[in-house]
């Protein structure tokens, strides 16, 4: 997906920006806060036979993206909590 693109969507439950995870470039590194984040959104793309998704600022949404369509209707949102 482009970046130009992903930078107009919005998470449709809370307005908030979209940010892409892709689970092929992802490695942990270390263990601070945003390394926590990126391990919750693994585990749930993992559980999920996700390979890439979406999620708003608040980590509180995923949103799948297939055969590079972003899947940004609220009832294929995967609630994932706040862990901020």
């Amino acid at each position: 997906m482009k970046s130009e693109i992903i930078s107009i969507l919005r998470c449709p439950h809370t307005g908030e920006e979209l940010t892409l995870f892709l689970l092929k470039d992802y490695k942990n590194r270390q263990n601070n806060n945003l390394e926590n984040k990126l391990n919750i959104i693994k585990k749930h793309c993992v559980l999920n036979q996700l390979s890439k998704v979406l999620y708003n600022s608040s980590l509180t949404f995923l949103y799948p993206v297939i055969d590079e369509i972003p899947m940004l209707d609220p009832s294929k949102a995967i609630p994932i909590g706040s862990n901020s």
